[in-house]
């Protein structure tokens, strides 16, 4: 029996050391295999490029929360960030005209202090050009009509030689309301059913097709034998709109007006947005694409809209003199630009900002401030064009600053009125080439336009 009972101990640990060795191997593998790259379905897009920026997208497993995420650009770590699942990521500091290659990666591990990582997954590389900077300089040129209390409300540029603006023209003789540009003279026209009516916008498309604002805050259009007013009420649409305009072609118009109103003609159908009734909105803009549209107030209550696919939707909302401006906000924007991809605006709070539609993401330029703080007032009244390397900030008295996707540069024609600071602008205009800014004199009351070609 005692034979017996160490025969049976020596199995018991003969079994013991196989089972132990089993398990240390099955635990080996274990440890190896998750040691091993696993695919987190990494990926990275450039949405939105411009001179010395670039918004990229992220593309990740869904189940992959709150993951470190290392933007590589040229092999080198700039930029780390938190994100859950897919998401967007904006870097800086490029330089125009220049090739770079990007990619992402998981961090498993991340030190600030030093800058050491190790990579759990990466994806593959992209590699694009960032845009040009520009350079312009223009020729301008300056008329005033009218007599005592007349103005200029808003201007379209159909070409060099082909230019409308409306708003009201008072002579010795009579009234007019809108005047036209040939290249070599101007015209008095009398646009709407009497030439007295003010008009606050306009949009030309051919001679027997006509859009205006008229001073009672309701579009009107001319079919080449008659005029129609769009009486908004009696459609049933409880809504003035009609301060600002904006056509992305003959059968797809948008106004904006009082109470946070957005009205969109679309092919015959008229489309009602009015994401909020607290103040009114002066300005509406769409992306060159047509895709995206924003609509901005600061009138009372300031508001900041986006519209796409047929939803509204808020992008910022403030109280009238609220100074408190939480991070990440713009502020009431007083102005803005439309590119297919992003939002320029010169905001109350701070002294320019960005936004991309798709990711939602801000980003801010304090130089601005360096040159337009210093030179002029206001640079941001009115702001055009539809490029990051060509926008231009408008000051309410005509100062025009040229920003060419990287510097600052004041281009206008320093005009006594505006260098005296006597002259209101309206509003202005940019088809690319020519630069136009309508409004009054103070001191002469005199209708006033502004036109600048590039050289």
């Amino acid at each position: 029996m005692i034979q017996a009972e160490g025969k049976m101990k020596k199995t018991d640990r003969y079994i013991g050391l196989f089972l132990f060795g089993f398990l240390f191997c099955i635990q080996g593998c274990f440890l190896y295999e998750d040691d091993l790259p696993k695919d987190y379905g990494l990926s990275v897009e450039a949405v939105d490029i411009a001179c010395t920026d670039a918004v990229f997208k992220v593309t990740a497993l869904d189940s992959m929360l709150d993951w470190t995420c290392g933007l590589f650009r040229d092999d080198s770590l700039v930029l780390v960030d938190t994100l859950v699942g897919s998401g967007y990521v904006w870097d800086e500091g490029m330089e125009p005209n220049t090739s770079y290659a990007y990619s992402v990666a998981y961090l498993s591990s991340y030190d600030p202090a030093d800058g050491s990582y190790t990579v759990k997954d990466e994806s593959g590389e992209i590699s694009f050009t960032t845009m040009e900077t520009t350079s312009v300089e223009y020729d301008w040129q300056i008329f005033e009509f009218g007599d005592y209390n007349s103005q200029f409300n808003d201007v379209q540029i159909i070409n060099e030689n082909d230019i409308w603006v409306v708003g009201n023209i008072t002579t010795d003789s009579t009234e007019y309301n809108s005047m036209h540009w040939d290249g070599n003279s101007w015209e008095y026209i009398c646009n709407y059913i009497r030439c007295s009516i003010d008009l606050n916008g306009i949009t030309h498309f051919s001679d027997s097709l006509i859009w205006v604002i008229v001073e009672t805050a309701y579009p009107a259009k001319w079919n080449g034998s008659s005029w129609r007013v769009y009486s908004l009420y009696d459609m049933g649409l409880n809504m003035s709109s009609g301060l600002g305009s904006w056509a992305i072609n003959e059968n797809d118009l948008w106004f904006c007006g009082y109470d946070g109103a957005i009205l969109n003609i679309k092919d015959g159908e008229f489309l009602k947005y009015q994401p909020t009734k607290e103040g009114d909105l002066l300005e509406i803009k769409a992306s060159p694409n047509g895709e995206w549209v924003f609509s901005a107030g600061h009138s009372g209550p300031g508001a900041l809209i986006q519209i796409h696919n047929g939803e509204a939707k808020i992008i910022e909302e403030t109280v009238l003199g609220q100074t408190n401006i939480p991070n990440g906000k713009f502020g009431t924007v007083i102005a803005f630009s439309v590119t297919d991809t992003r939002l320029i605006t010169k905001p109350t709070a701070i002294d320019m900002a960005m936004y991309n539609h798709e990711s939602g993401l801000y980003k801010y330029i304090p130089k601005y401030a360096t040159i337009v703080s210093t030179a002029v007032y206001n640079a941001g009244y009115r702001m055009c064009g539809d490029e990051m390397n060509d926008l231009y900030f408008i000051s309410i008295y005509g100062h025009v600053i040229h920003y060419n996707g990287k510097d600052f540069k004041r281009v206008d024609g320093r005009f006594e009125v505006i260098e005296n600071k006597d002259f209101l602008v309206r509003n202005a205009t940019y088809d690319g080439h020519t630069l136009a800014l309508c409004g009054m004199s103070k001191s002469s009351r005199k209708a006033v336009i502004i036109i600048g070609e590039k050289k």
